[in-house]
């Protein structure tokens, strides 16, 4: 994953991701971070079905948009101040 932000006279600030998250820490953090996010806005045990399993499906579908869609935007923003914000999978 790509994400590009320029602001008119100032520096382009680009940052690249590997989309790769089947890692054991990774998804473990994942799930913390997913858990911790949304703990006070759901009923209790609804985050109990997101596990290693499920997530790592979810990266494996990432993966095959990836393999089918190489540069798929999936945000392409500008503002009308000239800020282009570009986020590409």
């Amino acid at each position: 994953m790509k994400i590009y932000v320029k602001k008119p006279g100032k520096r382009a600030l680009r940052l690249i991701f590997p989309t790769i998250l089947t890692s054991r820490l990774t998804m473990g953090l994942l799930k913390k971070v997913i858990h911790d996010s949304m703990e006070d806005k759901l009923e209790p045990n609804t985050l109990a079905c997101i596990d290693q399993v499920n997530l790592k499906g979810y990266a494996g579908q990432i993966k095959a948009v990836k393999r089918m869609y190489p540069k798929l935007d999936i945000v392409d923003i500008e503002g009308s101040d000239g800020t282009v914000v570009k986020i590409t999978l």
